[in-house]
């Protein structure tokens, strides 16, 4: 038999899950910014994770304005 419509549920399922890990991600990262740990490594001049992560990957200019 064949599989017919169930791969299109399955990519469906799979965007869900990736969408969920990005969003958890999204939350921890601001979690993160927002603790005490965070405010003292920036007053002491360390370089933070959301740091490298803006260093990494940049700021879009779209969510600026």
């Amino acid at each position: 038999m064949s599989q017919g419509f169930n791969n299109e549920k399955d990519d469906s399922q799979d965007k869900k899950k990736a969408i969920r890990k990005i969003v958890k991600e999204y939350k921890k990262i601001k979690k993160y910014q927002k603790s005490p740990l965070c405010e003292v490594k920036k007053l002491s001049g360390d370089q933070t994770y959301v740091d490298k992560l803006l260093k990494d990957y940049g700021v879009d200019p779209e969510t600026l304005k």
